[in-house]
């Protein structure tokens, strides 16, 4: 027997895969996780207390290796796996069809999906600054300097998917739609 195979190497191969623009071997590699999960599970395995494989990071790169190809029936499977294993989509998750629905040409379904990134969307946190924070700083208090402009940034999901929308709506022509989505966002 050789090494066992921790969940991050499982990430690695589909992170390989979905570089390589190869979705259906990832989720063949998808498949044989879950398979191989199950019969761990069924045999009271280690598995058997482990998180099951395919986890939700796996399924991520998944989606993403079939929204890179275009292979929007391919993503909304494994959505639809995703959701009956009891792993909500999240607007990552969600974000990701869309853009496997806009590289595919289904403007109409990217359109369809902001409905479920606005259900997800929670109200802004309260602002971090209170009214003692806008005193003068004391002497002992450190400065405090702007992001370098070279520090990577998070990516809103809900902002990459209406862009995404957007992107759709033009590329078919649908230009009113694509303004209407702007101003929605």
């Amino acid at each position: 027997r050789g090494k066992r195979l921790a969940a991050r190497d499982f990430t690695t191969v589909l992170a390989t895969l979905k570089a390589r623009r190869a979705w259906r071997l990832a989720l063949r590699v998808g498949e044989w996780m879950r398979l191989r999960s199950a019969n761990k599970v069924a045999g009271g395995g280690p598995a058997a207390t482990a998180q099951p494989l395919p986890n939700r990071v796996h399924y991520q790169v998944i989606l993403s290796a079939c929204a890179g190809s275009g292979e929007a029936k391919a993503a909304q499977a494994v959505a639809a796996e995703m959701a009956d294993r009891g792993m909500p989509l999240d607007r990552a998750a969600i974000g990701t069809l869309i853009l496997a629905h806009e590289r595919a040409g289904n403007w109409a379904a990217t359109a369809a999906l902001l409905d479920d990134i606005d259900a997800l969307a929670s109200p802004p946190p309260p602002p971090s600054v209170s009214a003692t924070d806008l005193s003068a700083p004391s002497v002992s208090a450190p400065s405090v300097s702007a992001p370098s402009p070279s520090a990577p940034r998070a990516v809103d999901p809900a902002a990459f998917a209406y862009s995404t929308a957007i992107r759709a709506h033009d590329a078919a022509g649908e230009w009113k739609a694509a303004l209407g989505i702007w101003r929605r966002l």
